[in-house]
Formats: structure tokens, sequence, C-alpha cells
């Protein structure tokens, strides 16, 4: 009895698998090594202890078990989890059973436990990189078939044996290289197979693969052959193949063996990319660059090919060598350096902007083979040569268009020299007639003071009038030369605006009262009662306004208005709008445009019933702009004009 004893306790101990055994009331009687190691456990810790002490988190699911195999049941599973303690999860494989006394009574239960959470970790993984390979596979851009060539491989062998020239065998026997596919497998096909070759499954591209061969290809399938009876374990060429319902593509074939089946070739690995627009791109660009070649040569226009990188003039045209004086050959051997007068390294950057670009446009000064030079225009644009890019330049002589250029940049300066010197003239004039004519007036005035006869200071009154009218004139000029000249300047000061308005109507009261006009002034309430701007040039602009407006108006009215259009206190600046309005004649429609013009008035008739120079408006508007402002107008023949104009001025109330 005690040798069984010991034989029990040593098969249990040394048993592979994780065995414990337990009485009655769940404490340990024998345990197995294999058990102490899975659960990192010592034997001397565990004999006689009670099992859910050692294992307090056991779930219910196996606390029922064991009472069921303590009422003489047998429970097992081949994979369960539990989560324990610590929150991992353990996988395990077990049998729960009872065991019995010599009296038949049960004396505990036996646990048969293996763990199995690394076989499961192992599986998951092994599991997921199925679902990656499937997912590569069938979502991959390019087609994909694993196929088995063991049948294909055996047979190529036999007919090794015999015929050395295996490639000359089947060029001769096409019905052979039939055979040869027919004894391939396809093992599997990507999703992209079916879209690629327009087919409804992958049932169907499985079972009439044959329609998709080519008589055109026939070569190479023999190729194709070829490497297979070598066992290559890599074979890549560019290929044709037919479709169901989109004709013949263009593709890459890839022959990919494992080395582990490099023997067998039970499973071979093709891909299929397509080509199809590349080839016709090819095709595209080969076409194109045969029309360029043919328009290169052709054309009478100077054109050049050239090198972005180096500046080399890679070729030329025959209108080149014309015109450059060296032979196409010579050109060849050149760089775009040698026909220009500037450094390389600025040409090579002007190259390089013209690439980046797409083109470019330049002017250059080039040289000739005689030594002589010549100016040029460029139209550079990007090229594509031998699926190289290259610089395409278009050359038109210029030499005669910037000579005129030239002439006329030199005519321009002498007429703006002519002209600074007729302004000067005609302010140098106006003050020396100025002078003598000041003294005429005043003497003429002080004669009209003294004891005349009424005849005499007739007289007296004329020679005072006329040489207030030819000051006037004069006056006009000098301001208009001066403008001319741009040597005219504001003197901004500090003004009363009414006052000024008074003194311009006091001006002009007489000269209105004799027409029979009336004179009417409008001024909003809200005018600063100080602004600060050059007092003498805005009263002249005010002052010629409102003279015109008399002076073209009979028997009518003429008003000033002055409105304020918006205040800014924080930059203590007013913008105001100031309208001159007559009931006079009016403007002609087709006039309006010249009236503005330096020494020209609406026609003739005007300047020889009312007089004047024309220079009134042109040197409003002139000194206007130099105030930032803008004469404008509005007029109608016969009812009269309004010319209005704006002006922000800054203000003071003190």
């Amino acid at each position: 009895m005690e040798q069984s004893y010991d034989l029990m306790q040593y098969i249990i101990k040394h048993d592979p698998n994780a065995i414990t055994v337990l009485d009655k009331n769940l404490r340990y009687i024998y345990v197995s090594e294999r058990f102490l190691k899975d659960y990192k456990l010592k034997e001397k810790d565990i004999i006689g202890k009670y099992h859910y002490e050692a294992f307090p988190d056991i779930p219910e699911k196996w606390r029922e078990s064991h009472r069921r195999a303590l009422n003489g049941e047998v429970t097992r599973s081949e994979e369960d989890c539990y989560e324990k303690a610590d929150g991992s999860v353990e996988y395990t494989r077990w049998e729960c059973r009872p065991w019995y006394l010599p009296n038949h009574e049960i004396g505990g239960i036996v646990l048969y436990t293996e763990v199995i959470t690394e076989r499961k970790q192992a599986e998951k993984q092994l599991q997921e990189s199925r679902e990656r390979y499937r997912q590569l596979f069938d979502n991959s851009p390019v087609v994909i078939w694993e196929e088995d060539l063991s049948q294909v491989r055996d047979h190529l062998d036999h007919l090794k044996k015999q015929y050395e020239d295996l490639e000359g065998f089947f060029t001769n026997n096409p019905n052979e290289i039939i055979y040869c596919f027919s004894k391939m497998k396809i093992v599997d096909v990507n999703d992209y197979s079916l879209e690629f070759y327009g087919a409804p499954s992958k049932s169907y591209l499985i079972e009439h693969i044959h329609q998709l061969f080519t008589e055109r290809a026939i070569k190479n399938y023999v190729r194709i052959l070829k490497a297979v009876a070598d066992k290559k374990l890599y074979f890549r060429m560019e290929h044709e193949t037919n479709t169901f319902n989109q004709g013949i593509k263009n593709v890459i074939i890839e022959i990919r063996i494992p080395e582990q089946y490099s023997e067998t070739l039970s499973r071979v690995y093709v891909t299929t990319t397509d080509i199809t627009k590349q080839k016709k791109t090819e095709e595209a660009l080969r076409e194109s660059e045969a029309k360029f070649r043919t328009l290169f040569e052709g054309q009478s226009a100077i054109q050049l090919i050239l090198d972005p990188e180096t500046g080399k003039i890679v070729d030329a045209n025959s209108a080149a060598a014309d015109f450059y004086g060296w032979s196409v050959d010579t050109l060849r051997q050149m760089n775009v350096d040698d026909l220009r007068t500037h450094p390389s390294k600025k040409t090579l950057i002007e190259l390089r902007t013209a690439i980046e670009a797409g083109k470019a446009y330049f002017e250059f000064h080039n040289k000739r083979a005689n030594g002589t030079f010549v100016d040029v225009e460029v139209f550079s644009s990007l090229v594509v040569i031998d699926g190289k890019r290259m610089i395409h330049n278009i050359v038109h002589d210029i030499t005669e268009k910037k000579r005129a250029e030239r002439e006329i940049v030199i005519a321009k300066e002498q007429a703006l020299a002519a002209s600074k010197a007729k302004s000067d003239f005609l302010a140098n004039m106006s003050h020396e007639l100025r002078t003598p004519l000041n003294a005429i007036i005043g003497f003429s005035e002080l004669l009209h003071d003294t004891s005349l006869d009424s005849t005499q200071k007739k007289y007296a009154d004329i020679i005072v009038n006329a040489g207030e009218s030819l000051l006037s004139i004069i006056n006009d000029i000098l301001d208009f030369s001066k403008i001319e000249a741009n040597k005219l300047e504001l003197f901004p000061e500090k003004l009363s605006l009414t006052q000024l308005i008074e003194d311009t109507f006091n001006l002009v009261r007489f000269k209105a009262y004799e027409r029979g006009n009336r004179l009417f002034e409008e001024l909003s309430g809200d005018i600063p009662k100080y602004v600060v701007a050059d007092m003498t040039r805005l009263k002249q602009i005010l002052l010629n306004l409102m003279g015109n407006a008399v002076k073209f108006t009979e028997k009518g009215t003429v008003t000033l208005r002055v409105n304020t259009l918006s205040v800014d206190p924080a930059n203590q600046s007013v913008s105001l709008r100031f309208c001159i309005q007559d009931t006079g004649i009016g403007i002609k429609k087709e006039n309006r445009e010249k009236i503005f013009e330096a020494f020209n008035q609406e026609d003739y008739s005007i300047t020889r019933k009312f007089g004047g120079t024309g220079l009134g408006l042109a040197i409003t508007n002139r000194l206007l702009q130099k105030m930032g402002s803008l004469l404008t107008f509005e007029s109608e023949e016969g009812q009269g004009s309004t010319f209005c104009f704006d002006l922000t001025l800054p203000f003071e109330n003190e």
C-alpha cells in the first residue's frame, strides 16, 4: 500500500500537465511540479492549504464544477479564461473529476489544468498577422495572384530533359505554352484583380484565365516559362494582357518565389501593375518631341535649347546660326554665357528662374561672331526632351526697337527741358513785366486823384483798368508757370473762414453789381471758427470761381455754399464742401472736357465776348490737387453751372 502511495505521488509529481489532488474539504494533498511552475508556487506552501485560500479569485463557474465533482460529475473545458485579481486574463484547458476511496466513497477531486495563455496569444498574433496579410492582399492597388506552379515545374523539368533550347521549342510550338499555363493552379486572387480584369467574381476569373492571353505577347510567355524553368526567385518584365471588358492593357509583371518554395514552386506570388496610362503618356511624349523637332528645325525664328543646370547650348536651329554667325555645330559646343555680356552666375540664376516659373521673359545684350552687339528679347519656356528638362529660348532681334526707345527717352528729356526753360522764361518775364506795370497802375491812380477835367479822368480810368487787367493776366501766367515748374508751395496759417469769404465777396461785389447780379452766401452753422489753410491760395480759388460765375451770368444770381461733411475730433480736422452756383450761360456738353485745359475756354466766341486767358480753371484745379482735392461741376446750357470741391482742414475753435 505504501509502495502504491509513493508510486502515485511520483506519477502526479512528474506528470507534464498541471495536476492537483484535493480532499473532500478542498485541501491540497498532491500537486505536480508543472502545477507549481505554472502558478509560481512551492510545495511546502501549498500542501494542506484550502484551495480557495490559495486562489481567492477563482470564478463562480469553477466553484460550481468543484461542487459537481464532489457529487460524482466530471466537467471539462478545452478553452476557458478568467480574470485574475491583478486584472490580467489567464487562458486554461481543464478537467475536474472525483476520486474514490476503497469503500467507493468520494474522497475528493482531481484537477487537470493546462495554462494555454501563451498559446492563445500566439494564435491571436497569428490570426492578426493573417488578417493584416488579407487586408494588404485585398486592398493592394496592384493585381496579386497566389499560384501553385508545382505541376508546371514538373512538366518543364520533363521538357528540359528532351530539349536543350527550351525557348526555341516553345517558339516553334505555341500550343505547348497554352498547355503549360493550363497546369498553373491559381490559389487566390485579390479583390483588385476583379476591377482590373473586369471579372464578375474570383471564380469566374480563375475559370476563364485563358481568355486573358494575347498572341502578340507570345515571346513574353516564353520568357515567363523560361524563368520558371530556371527557378528564378524574382523575375520582372513589361507585358501586355487582355481583359474581359476593357481591351488590352500594358502591365509590368513581377514573379516572386519564396525561398522555402524554390524547389516545389507550390507557392508563387505574381503581381501585375497597370502602366497603360504611362505607356500612352510616353507615346504622346515621343510624338510631341517629334513635332517639336519639326517646328524647331523648320521655323525661321531664332531658337536655342539650353541645359538649365550648366547653361550649355544643347541645340540651335539654322536661324540661330544665321543670326549669331556661328555654325550650328559650333553653337552646340558653346555656353549661353558666350553670347552674353554679364557674368555667368547671373545667367544661371535667370535660367533657373525660367525653369521654376515654367516660362519667363528676358532682355539681353548679345554678341555675334563678327564682334558686333545686338539687343534681343528672349522668351523662355520649359520643355522635356528625351525625358530631361530643358530650357527652350525663342530669340527676337530688338536692336532697332531699343534704339527707337532710347531716342524717345532723349526726346522726352529734351521736351521736359524745353518745358522747364519755357516755364522759367515765363516766370522771369512775368516778374520783369509786373514791375513796370505796377508803376504805371500806381502813377495812373495818383494822376486820377489830381485836378483833371472829365476827359482826362476818363483816360486815366482806362489806363488803370487796362493795367489791372494786364496784371491779372500776368499773375495767372506766373502762377501757372510756377505750378508747371513744381515750384508752387503752400503756406498754411490760421484763418477765419467767414472773414475770407466776406473778403472774396467784397472783391467781386462791384463787378456783380455792374452785370445786374445778386450775390448770396449760405454757410452751415457748424463751420469751425478757425481753420488752417493757405489763405492766399484758398482766396484765389474762391475768387476764380466766383469771378467766373459773375462774368458768365447777367441779371441772375451767384451763390456760395459751404457745408460741413464730417468732423474728426480726435485729429482736430473738419471736411468741408464748397459750391459756387450761378444762373448763367452754362456749358455745352461737347465742351465740358476741355474747360480744365490751360489756355482753353469753352469756345473762341466766349473769349471774344468775355475775355480772359483760359488759365483760371486750370490753375484752380492744380491748386486743389496740391491741397488733396479736385474740382467737380454740373452744368446745363442756358441754365447755369455749379462748381464744387471738398477740403479736409485742421480747425481751431479759439
